[in-house]
């Protein structure tokens, strides 16, 4: 029986001749389709292309022939379909829905050279900062004056209203 390493799960099962890469991960529960929606696949037709994997052959001949899908696609080298990979001796598979994010290795200082657009963007954030206190002021004094005038028509109200005690001519 041909034995079959992932990699990234760190998972070795026994895989008998002709199974496919697809069938020995979804026995040991590895998930291979990756996305937004898992379920929905071609069901190992080698259409939608969601269950590429690398596969390494440790022998020649380890793995079947490229499909007639996978040289559509132009796949070289250990890059795979694994519904389409047929295995034939022992493999090893490198998944990627399990991968570790690659390790930043350098960081990058921020750059403090002048630039033209920092320039304008800080002139327009700073005209739109203006622009947003003056109309702020002119709706204060705006309403300052609407309660002034208020103030005022109130006033000559109660004037005119305000009994003098004079008799009116007769």
């Amino acid at each position: 029986m041909a034995k079959v390493h992932f990699l990234n799960e760190d998972v070795e099962a026994e895989a008998r001749p002709g199974e496919s890469l697809k069938d020995v991960a979804d026995r040991l529960g590895i998930q291979l389709v990756r996305g937004l929606l898992p379920r929905l696949h071609c069901h190992g037709h080698g259409l939608c292309g969601r269950c590429r994997v690398w596969a390494m052959p440790r022998a020649a001949g380890a793995v079947s022939p490229l499909a007639f899908w996978e040289r559509l696609r132009f796949y070289r080298g250990s890059r795979r379909l694994a519904c389409q990979t047929k295995v034939l001796g022992d493999v090893e598979v490198r998944t990627s829905p399990n991968a570790n994010p690659p390790v930043q290795t350098t960081n990058w200082p921020a750059d403090t050279r002048p630039s033209k657009w920092k320039e304008r963007a800080a002139a327009e954030a700073k005209a739109v900062a203006d622009a947003k206190v003056m109309a702020e002021a002119k709706a204060a004094a705006e309403a300052r004056a609407k309660a002034a005038e208020a103030k005022a028509a109130e006033g000559a109200a109660a004037v005119e209203a305000k009994p003098t005690g004079e008799p009116t001519g007769t």
